[in-house]
């Protein structure tokens, strides 16, 4: 091959590489109505206790991060407040895998794989404007594990990924949801 074949290949691979391994940030613009977001103490509705913690946590450093939004703790300095509840979590099978070790007596082993699943209600509001951004909405957050050596510590592992699923799905849509209406 050439070297300016090589050369435009290389440059090929490169961007290919460097675009799927980014992190995309989400940016505000100026006109944004969200300057500061509070985090009302979530409404947990399961019988897992871990997952107010885990919410509140990821969406903190998810609009912190993401949405470049202060957050603040009293909902009197805020001028929005975000109010979630907690519907279900789901933990279930959802497939396994029969393989065998390259040992020389072949043992059969198998890896279950669990999907767990929590479904996130949220709204935003805005009390300085009398106003709401969001009507309420459901997200649904999903993360999937296998069961490796204690089942407990990658459940836990597990819930908090699709806590933080859910999280990045509710920051997306109320930071694009805010700018939308502040370009009206």
């Amino acid at each position: 091959m050439k070297p300016a074949r090589l050369i435009h290949l290389f440059f090929i691979i490169l961007s290919i590489f460097v675009s799927s391994c980014s992190h995309y940030r989400l940016v505000r613009t100026d006109q944004s109505k969200i300057q500061s977001i509070a985090i009302a103490e979530p409404d947990n509705h399961t019988n897992e206790p871990r997952l107010s913690s885990y919410l509140k946590n990821n969406l903190a450093e998810l609009f912190t991060f993401d949405g470049g939004i202060k957050v603040v703790r009293n909902t009197n300095q805020a001028n929005c407040i975000i109010n979630t509840k907690i519907l279900s979590l789901d933990t279930r099978g959802i497939g396994e895998k029969r393989m065998s070790s390259n040992d020389d007596d072949q043992r059969k082993y198998r890896s279950t794989i669990f999907r767990t699943s929590v479904i996130i209600e949220y709204a935003v509001s805005c009390p300085n404007d009398n106003s709401s951004l969001h009507q309420t909405h459901r997200i649904t957050g999903y993360a999937d594990f296998t069961e490796l050596v204690d089942i407990d510590i990658v459940r836990k592992d597990g819930l908090n990924r699709a806590i933080n699923d859910a999280c990045l799905k509710i920051v997306n849509n109320t930071i694009n949801t805010d700018e939308l209406t502040s370009a009206r």
